[in-house]
């Protein structure tokens, strides 16, 4: 009796692991694969920005959603207590190169945050001040150590041409890192998307098997539009956009002079609107705050300091 199991030869020997055998059916032909082991993509800036951003729809969407909602809040700047309409580092973060608007360079810090945990911005210097501001690719960075094992440097690495960048600013330029945390590395942050890199390899591929997205899931999780995008400015866009002016305002404010400090304006932000006016309608009534706690509760600072 023959054995049912034994694999079939082709062309005298057997068929092995992995490869295809065709067997005629009715005029067609039926592929068989032994072989069917899932495909995992790498976990590298390069993989995570290519697989997620440039070929899963929902990590795009989300992605630039932050990144443009994060770049469209105007910047605020104070010295002392006193809103500045007009200044040097305003300038600068308006235009902060040739080929770039203010817009582009939060967009693309979030942007690199988002992909790889980490965002570089390169501040070019002329008589001691920054005059251009640069984001620099994240994988392309080399942390360089010093004596006591903590980062000096890194090294920027494009081609065969390596530049060295000290963290510590030097004659108004230097290197600004901004990580998001890590729970095992000492130097640098975690990706966000590295989080669902299965779940985006397995909608991708279910995506090429299915060759059309019909719909992406979840996409009406709040049946209330307002309440959801208040919720997303509230609980992604403030707290990133909080880290941004922080590290960009403590880089850029000793090169222009002590006492600035950098921030955002809330009210400029469309999905929070009725949020602020129902505080602005609950403070202007409580007759027990003075003008200057109300001013404190709102975001300005007192009348005496902002004169």
């Amino acid at each position: 009796m023959r054995n049912p199991f034994r694999r079939k030869r082709a062309a005298g020997r057997e068929v092995g692991p992995g490869e295809v055998k065709q067997v005629g059916l009715q005029g067609g032909f039926v592929a068989l694969q032994a072989e069917a082991s899932a495909r995992w993509s790498q976990r590298s800036y390069a993989g995570l920005a290519r697989e997620g951003y440039m070929r899963n729809p929902v990590a795009h969407r989300c992605v630039r959603l932050v990144a443009e909602a994060v770049s469209s809040v105007p910047f605020l700047l104070y010295e002392g207590g006193r809103d500045l309409d007009r200044h040097p580092m305003l300038d600068l973060l308006a235009r902060p190169n040739g080929r770039m608007t203010g817009t582009g360079l939060v967009e693309a810090i979030c942007g690199h945050l988002l992909l790889s945990g980490n965002a570089f911005v390169e501040a070019v210097a002329v008589a001691g001040r920054p005059r251009e501001l640069h984001v620099l690719r994240p994988d392309r960075m080399r942390v360089v150590e010093g004596p006591d094992g903590w980062p000096v440097a890194f090294d920027y690495t494009v081609g065969d041409r390596r530049r060295r960048l000290a963290l510590e600013p030097e004659n108004g330029g230097g290197l600004l890192h901004l990580r998001l945390f890590d729970p095992l590395d000492d130097h640098l942050g975690f990706a966000p998307l590295a989080a669902a890199h299965d779940a985006l390899d397995l909608s991708n591929a279910a995506a090429a098997w299915n060759k059309a997205l019909l719909g992406i899931p979840g996409d009406n999780t709040y049946a209330n539009y307002a309440e959801a995008n208040r919720a997303f400015y509230r609980l992604t866009v403030l707290p990133l956009l909080t880290r941004l002016t922080g590290a960009l305002g403590g880089f850029l404010a000793p090169a222009f002079g002590a006492g600035l400090r950098l921030t955002y304006d809330a009210d400029a932000i469309a999905g929070l609107s009725a949020e602020r006016e129902a505080l602005w309608s609950r403070v202007g009534a409580a007759d027990f705050l003075t003008e200057d706690e109300k001013r404190e509760a709102v975001g300005y600072p007192p009348l005496r300091a902002a004169g």
